[in-house]
């Protein structure tokens, strides 16, 4: 499968936290960073044609996003770019994709968007609420 060339995170069991936000969306499991403690980042179109209709004004918002995380967590988030699809997001070493699904396969109807942790193929919804 040509996805194995690819970038992806290790995780690893670390047991529960007994804090049920925590426990209920991590189920134990953390990430393991070699020293430089980064993860590549990257936006790409979907699969199916979806596109992003401006990538650089999603790119400050999730790069906000990121930074936020980075107050709390010894780690920094890397912009890789804005690709065609997630594989080629992948190939290019990204660890976490953002991408449009209009399939429903990845995400549901309600949802805008869906975070690949690539490889694993295991995602996020991201849903954005509109106020």
């Amino acid at each position: 499968m040509a996805l194995i060339r690819g970038s992806f995170l290790n995780g690893k069991y670390s047991g529960l936290t007994y804090d049920n936000t925590l426990d209920v969306m991590l189920h134990g499991y953390t990430w393991q960073l070699d020293q430089s403690r980064v993860i590549n980042w990257s936006m790409s179109d979907g699969w199916l044609g979806e596109y992003l209709y401006d990538p650089d004004g999603f790119q400050v918002i999730y790069q906000q996003a990121f930074d936020s995380i980075e107050q709390f967590v010894k780690v920094d988030f890397s912009y890789l770019g804005h690709f065609s699809d997630p594989s080629e997001a992948n190939f290019a070493g990204s660890e976490i994709n953002l991408a449009f699904d209009s399939s429903g396969y990845y995400a549901p109807s309600w949802s805008w968007a869906v975070g690949f942790f690539l490889f694993l193929m295991i995602h996020i919804v991201v849903k954005f609420i509109l106020t």
